[in-house]
């Protein structure tokens, strides 16, 4: 079955490929925009909503970055319930998500993702129309974080630094064990798009050097809000 609905998945892939815009005609929608998962959880829990008109069938399956690959090929230290299920239209259904006990880093969070895949209902067979069945594929960021943080992940964003390398790049330097994901950064109206900073770690990114040395950082909290920091470039 896992299969049947990869090359689903593929198809639809293809078909995104040459200007179809699915984000009209999805149905499920998954209640958040990022999982948190502290180490001493048993279980989380996602909700999964149709406002659709139709039912749907549903695959979930979590991944640890392998965007290509089957789920049946991946293995990551989460148990999913359930994998596959229907959703009437304007019911919801829980996802529960539990760990597996698999040795993870204890001093930062670690990454994986949330995959929901839907295939929507075949349309009466007394239709006489032609028609294209597209599967669509959501993919949210799930982070495990140990409870023995002690950091609190709202006061990681004042370690946030930006250094200046040369007159084209800029560093951000993330000396927390959180992953630190930016909307957008702005400086003097130049945008670069959205990135994410992994824990311990830099990123470099090209805004050119101009007047002042302010930039206006747009990070996403836990709840998948957006809130605007200001930082000088050193």
């Amino acid at each position: 079955m896992f299969r049947f609905f990869y090359l689903i998945l593929i198809i639809v892939s293809l078909i995104f490929t040459i200007g179809v815009a699915p984000q009209a005609l999805a149905s499920v929608v998954i209640t958040g925009t990022r999982v948190i998962y502290p180490s001493d959880a048993n279980e989380v829990s996602v909700k999964l909503d149709n406002r659709g008109n139709n039912p749907v069938l549903v695959q979930s399956w979590i991944d640890s970055g392998e965007v290509d690959t089957k789920p049946d090929f991946i293995n990551v230290p989460f148990i999913i319930t359930p994998p596959v299920n229907r959703i009437d239209p304007d019911n919801g259904q829980n996802l529960r998500i539990r760990y597996t006990g698999d040795i993870l880093p204890t001093d930062r969070e670690s990454l994986f993702w949330l995959n929901v895949l839907e295939i929507p209902a075949k349309p009466s067979s007394e239709s006489n129309e032609n028609y294209i069945q597209m599967a669509f594929r959501t993919r949210i960021k799930l982070f495990y974080r140990p409870i023995s943080l002690e950091l609190d992940v709202k006061d990681s964003m004042e370690k946030i630094s930006f250094n200046r390398l040369d007159n084209d790049t800029v560093r951000v330097d993330n000396p927390t064990p959180f992953h630190i994901s930016f909307a957008k950064i702005v400086s003097n109206k130049k945008e670069i798009d959205g990135e994410m900073v992994s824990p311990y770690s830099s990123l470099d990114f090209q805004l050119p050097n101009q007047a002042g040395n302010k930039i206006e950082a747009t990070y996403i909290n836990d709840y998948g809000a957006m809130k605007l920091l200001e930082y000088l470039v050193k």
